[in-house]
């Protein structure tokens, strides 16, 4: 988990640095607010990504795998993409045992 946290962040370190914006869905495996990947995705000293859900509707999520009790499946972007709408349907709504995200981004 280590070494897949620190590649992850330096690759998306260089795209960032080569003018890209990104979208990073994951299923982390941990508490995407507390633990290493959620923290270092948002840390403002690097990424500096949003957990979009969470800032569109001004909410922490809640659980998101139907029988946890924690979040762990986040979707982060970087500040130049504009969300205009994100939600988090109830468990059993898609096809998996997850919460499905759906957000809707500007394509400009």
């Amino acid at each position: 988990r280590r070494r897949f946290r620190e590649d992850l962040i330096k690759q998306l370190k260089v795209w960032r640095e080569q003018g890209d914006r990104l979208i990073v869905c994951m299923d982390a495996n941990e508490n995407i607010y507390k633990k290493s990947i959620g923290k270092a995705l948002t840390e403002s000293a690097g990424l500096n990504m949003n957990e979009i859900v969470g800032k569109f509707t001004g909410k922490k999520i809640g659980a998101t795998y139907f029988r946890g009790q924690t979040l762990i499946d986040g979707i982060w972007a970087t500040s130049d993409l504009i969300v205009t709408g994100a939600w988090l349907m109830p468990a059993g709504f898609g096809v998996g045992d997850h919460r499905l995200f759906v957000i809707d981004i500007a394509s400009s």
